[in-house]
């Protein structure tokens, strides 16, 4: 249906079902909001549903803070995206989402501040992804995703984590003060790292093991 709207200097909250839900093409814009305390997600994104989300902040819900499945293909830049109570950003089932500039930080129960898993394969460019309650980033189950020139750091799990086909690419990253490994993949997992200053991370900063096959070029480590 391609429905629009924009929405500024908002509160978004306490809602049984996610705060935003965007598909069928709706291309909405939200300026300066606080998504908070839903039940479910902050933001739901499927469908083809875009949308753009500039300067939000968005926590505290009890699903993903931010979900993007089936082609959900919203922008975010600038957003303050935290303390969920599982996972921060989760992409899924052909999910992209292109966040630029962003903060992610402190997941909940052990889970990651974000997930990519059966094929979603969003975009994060200048963003910092920190202080994590499990991983700062876990790619399983053929999951992708591409990190430009992010800082992931002190994760209490490994920085990175991949999995079962799980085939991120990372570029010019930084992967450090994490207290277990910086980056470790396993039992099938790929990934490629390009110029990436990965270090001073508790364990091992990469560690491969289980079938795991990524490649590295022209990283420190």
């Amino acid at each position: 249906s391609e429905a629009q709207g924009v929405f500024e200097n908002c509160r978004i909250f306490n809602n049984n079902g996610p705060n935003v839900m965007i598909y069928n093409a709706a291309d909405p814009l939200l300026i300066n909001c606080d998504l908070y305390e839903s039940r479910k997600n902050g933001v739901w994104i499927y469908d083809y549903g875009r949308g753009k989300f500039q300067a939000c902040n968005i926590y505290a819900n009890s699903y993903p803070n931010v979900g993007l499945a089936s082609n959900g293909n919203a922008r975010f830049e600038n957003c303050q995206i935290h303390d969920g109570r599982g996972v921060c950003v989760w992409s899924k089932d052909g999910g992209l989402g292109r966040f630029l500039s962003c903060d992610i930080y402190q997941s909940g129960n052990e889970e990651p501040n974000i997930q990519t898993e059966t094929g979603g394969n969003p975009t994060f460019e200048q963003c910092t992804i920190r202080d994590s309650s499990g991983c700062g980033i876990w790619c399983a189950d053929k999951g992708e995703g591409h990190f430009i020139a992010c800082e992931i750091a002190r994760g209490a799990g490994p920085n990175v984590s991949i999995l079962t086909e799980g085939n991120p690419l990372f570029e010019k990253c930084r992967i450090h003060s994490g207290e277990k490994n910086g980056v470790w993949v396993r039992h099938g997992g790929l990934g490629k790292f390009v110029a990436c200053d990965i270090y001073e991370n508790a364990r091992i900063n990469v560690a491969v093991n289980l079938s795991g096959n990524p490649k590295f070029e022209l990283c420190n480590v």
